[in-house]
């Protein structure tokens, strides 16, 4: 049985994944600062030695999108607590996994979405991963403090500009009528 993780920072995670042996005993992050520089993903292996992998893409509002290489036991909590956890824009009620599904002859994409906003309520088989799963995390509309914040702050650029330049014009005409 694979142990749980909160949702937290990838240091925490780590931190709890070697402390109870759980499935990352190895970290390889492959160029990780310099494609993030290019705004690129990274490819990140999370497994012990010898233990069968799965890969699987993690895409959308978290912290560190990219390519994981896990161990089958991590499910989808414990990826998410591995990529350093959601983002102050993501939508917990809106994660979805895209899956590839072979039945026979026949082969088609499934997708599942997965209301994480109380992860205990989900069902132990929502959060079990699979060979080429794609999880997406969705964007909140909802305004974060880091958006009201951006608005303010442009808006009182704007406001500084305008006063200097009526105050400038002010200046001038004053200057002009002055004898």
């Amino acid at each position: 049985m694979a142990t749980r993780f909160p949702v937290c920072s990838l240091a925490t995670a780590m931190l709890f994944c070697l402390a109870f042996g759980s499935a990352p005993a190895q970290v390889n992050q492959t160029a990780a600062g310099a494609a993030f520089a290019r705004g690129g993903t990274s490819n990140f292996h999370f497994a012990q030695a010898n233990e069968l992998t799965i890969v699987v893409s993690l895409l959308g509002e978290i912290r560190v999108p990219g390519r994981y290489e896990i161990s089958r036991s991590v499910n989808l909590l414990d990826l998410l607590a591995l990529a350093g956890g959601w983002t102050d824009n993501s939508k917990r009620s809106e994660v979805f996994i895209t899956r590839i599904v072979q039945s026979g002859q026949k082969v088609e994409r499934t997708q599942l979405q997965v209301d994480l906003s109380d992860f205990t309520r989900v069902p132990e088989g929502q959060l079990t991963l699979e060979q080429g799963d794609i999880i997406s995390v969705g964007r909140s509309s909802a305004l974060t403090f880091g958006d009201v914040a951006l608005y303010i702050s442009t808006a009182a650029v704007v406001t500084t500009a305008v006063i200097t330049i009526l105050n400038y014009q002010r200046t001038v005409e004053n200057s002009r009528v002055t004898p």
